[in-house]
């Protein structure tokens, strides 16, 4: 019995070690790679070892035979001999980009070959003809145009009269990508009184692709582009001083970032009014002109009057003096009406303000307006986030020189606060657009974009508001309460209300997962909105990522402490920034430890009772007591 109570005892505890042991590997194992490959044999359209040729098919009689084996004839009428094989043409390829294609195809035989081509199916007048290596055909194209769809037709010959020509084909060149360069950030310029100088300051795009920045300066108005004004800088600094300046004289600054490809950013502004030396503006009172007195004009221009402006003058005082009575005496009418053109006014700026559109991860994702019924054209953004800002050329007046975003804290304090940037038309002049980061700072700022007129007076200025919000925080839980009840209770409060406090934790791995209806769950593709999916905290505890609209959950982890994942929850806004809690197990392999000892006091137990039990029984009693 106590053989057989040990032996179930040591199997249970090799599974347990067993399960304890295997079981993060077994969680851990990686997923299997699925390798797809063509079949090999004749007819599966490759050359392969031991084949001639291979058209696709196994039919014999075309060039290539069921046994992918070159067919050559001979013979033929009278009068003569030449070759009886046709041309095949098979395996055509085309690879197009932006500005150009490539076709390639094989024919079963040597041949001579070219290709005619158009944008216009019924019109193929443009030939080329192709290289060709053996059977191998290849035609380049170039001078294509962006986003059009191209047909061709491949027409080949040979030595002996045979000719061939397949059906129409197409393709599609790539759409012509814009280049959106990303604009400098807090582009100062500040007159320094101390060295008669002014000092320009500001921070370069962290971009891979930047390159460098040049700055122009103009006394006229902000430069558009760099034949605008005079370059007075060109390099890779983060500021400067212009020394080159005349008292009294107002200088505009358009500072263009560019990147490697020498796009260039649609340029951040500055202006600064220089003062006048020595200020001899307080001497003018004194140096006006003195009335004369033999003048009386100059001594007293109120007591001569002009009979003519004077009746002129009296009429309209007279009307204006009635029009006041009218309104004194009919203020309710006065009161509809200022409504009404009030509200007429709200409805044209709501119209207008709607063409500005904001984009974010290079234009994937298109930013959703905040529901508020206090305040329209709201949109949040993380701190330091890309935007790309876009207005539909056709939704702008049709004369009008320049457009300029000024953003402004709502509670600014002094004109420095201000970052000014131009819109610039872009390549397919259908929008006028700018590429700038978000604040850093977290609060709420004004995003007022003016339109200017040709004389650069503001023909009108839409109004938005920009939030800048927190980043989400992975931080390990403090929670005083050592009950897992009231543990679990207050982390789960703390994850509805986003009110989770403790010490940030760097290096979380964040990933994230979109539902869809019928609950249907999948990871969110992070690579196809310019970003990554999962997404690692940093040394602040902090991430945050921008995505589509939708249903969403979270799942965080991080060695020594449990796995975390939130309920399902709603993006409306497009941005991902939960607050996440942790909470910290200890080292695994002391649990394993303690685990084994555990087991083994058990063993102990379990034998010494029944040795104590075996004991009991074998002692005999003694006789006559």
């Amino acid at each position: 019995m106590l053989k057989s109570l040990t032996i179930k005892i040591l199997k249970c505890l090799i599974i347990l070690s067993a399960i304890l042991f295997a079981a993060p590997s077994i969680l851990l194992a990686a997923a299997s790679t699925v390798n797809l490959t063509v079949e090999p044999g004749c007819g599966n359209g490759y050359v392969e070892t031991g084949e001639e040729c291979d058209d696709g098919n196994n039919n014999s009689n075309d060039g290539c035979s069921s046994s992918c084996i070159t067919e050559t004839g001979s013979g033929g009428g009278s009068g003569g001999g030449g070759e009886t094989i046709n041309i095949n043409i098979y395996g055509i390829e085309s690879t197009a980009k932006i500005n150009q294609a490539e076709i390639n195809w094989v024919t079963n035989k040597i041949a001579q070959c070219k290709i005619k081509y158009s944008d216009t199916q019924d019109t193929l007048n443009v030939e080329k003809d192709s290289v060709y290596s053996e059977r191998n055909h290849t035609v380049d194209l170039i001078n294509l145009s962006a986003s059009t769809n191209y047909y061709f037709q491949i027409h080949c010959s040979d030595n002996f009269g045979h000719t061939k020509e397949t059906s129409i084909q197409q393709f599609t060149t790539q759409a012509e990508q814009i280049i959106e360069v990303t604009n400098v950030a807090d582009f100062i310029a500040v007159y320094n009184q101390d060295v008669k100088a002014i000092d320009l300051s500001w921070t370069n795009p962290g971009d891979l692709n930047f390159a460098k920045v040049i700055v122009v300066r103009s006394t006229d108005f902000y430069p558009k582009n760099i034949q605008e004004g005079d370059i007075i800088y060109d390099g890779l600094a983060n500021k400067i001083v212009d020394k080159n300046i005349v008292a009294g004289q107002t200088y505009y600054y358009t500072n263009f970032a560019y990147d490697k490809n020498n796009n260039h950013s649609s340029g951040a502004i500055a202006l600064v009014e220089v003062p006048i030396k020595d200020e001899p503006i307080k001497e003018e009172p004194v140096v006006k002109d003195k009335p004369v007195k033999d003048d009386p004009i100059k001594k007293d221009p109120i007591l001569i009057k002009d009979p003519v402006k004077e009746t002129k003058q009296e009429e309209p005082i007279k009307e204006e003096l009635v029009e006041k009575e009218q309104v004194k005496e009919t203020p309710e009418e006065e009161k509809k009406e200022a409504i009404k053109n009030q509200d007429q006014q709200d409805k044209e700026e709501q119209i207008q303000e709607s063409i500005i559109e904001f984009y974010t991860a290079q234009e994937t994702i298109k930013l959703s307006e905040i529901k508020d019924e206090f305040e329209k054209n709201q949109y949040n953004a993380l701190p330091g986030m890309n935007l790309n800002i876009k207005i539909a050329r056709d939704k702008l007046p049709q004369i009008f020189k320049s457009i300029i975003l000024t953003i402004i804290p709502k509670d600014a304090k002094t004109s420095n606060q201000d970052k000014n940037y131009l819109l610039q038309q872009d390549k397919t002049g259908q929008y006028f657009t700018s590429s700038i980061k978000a604040p850093l700072q977290i609060q709420e700022y004004d995003a007022n974009f003016s339109i200017l007129d040709n004389e650069n007076k503001e023909i009108t200025k839409l109004r938005h508001t920009l939030n800048v919000v927190n980043f989400g925080k992975v931080v390990n839980m403090e929670i005083a309460s050592g009950w897992w009840e009231k543990l679990l209770l207050k982390t789960a409060q703390a994850v509805e209300k986003n009110q989770i406090y403790g010490t940030p934790i760097n290096s979380a791995q964040v990933n994230i997962y979109q539902v869809f209806p019928g609950n249907i769950i999948n990871k969110w593709d992070g690579k196809k909105f310019a970003q990554i999916n999962p997404i690692y905290s940093n040394q602040n505890g902090e991430y945050g990522l921008s995505v589509p609209n939708g249903n969403y959950f979270l799942e965080t982890k991080k060695n020594n402490y449990f796995i975390h994942r939130t309920l399902v929850f709603s993006v409306k806004n497009n941005i991902i920034n939960q607050n996440i809690g942790l909470i910290y197990i200890p080292d695994f392999s002391i649990i394993k430890l303690l685990i084994i000892l555990l087991i083994l006091g058990l063993i102990y137990v379990l034998i010494r009772s029944r040795m104590d039990k075996n004991k009991v029984q074998n002692i005999e009693p003694v006789a006559g007591r």
